[in-house]
């Protein structure tokens, strides 16, 4: 546990020193934003039924935010990794 806790903190912390960590961030909070007002104005429109979950897992944004996320922190991961010599 001691390793993979060891392994965490250096992913997460290259993060927060580069450039690009900073831009990663930024534009999920920004889709995030979207999404809980995309979510408000829906909910203020007119009544629903649905828990705010289910609301949320079915709009654009949250797919938007996971097809788009995920690749990009992988393929950081891959080229740094194969940079470093260590892939």
């Amino acid at each position: 546990m001691r390793a993979y806790l060891t392994l965490v903190r250096r992913e997460v912390g290259t993060f927060f020193v580069s450039l690009t960590g900073y831009v990663i961030i930024a534009s999920v909070l920004l889709l995030l934003g979207f999404s809980f007002y995309d979510m408000l104005y829906k909910l203020n429109a007119s009544k629903v039924d649905a828990p705010l979950t289910e609301i949320f897992y079915s709009t654009d944004y949250f797919w938007l935010i996971l097809l788009l996320t995920a690749p990009v922190i992988t393929m950081r991961t891959f080229a740094f990794e194969k940079l470093s010599g260590t892939y």
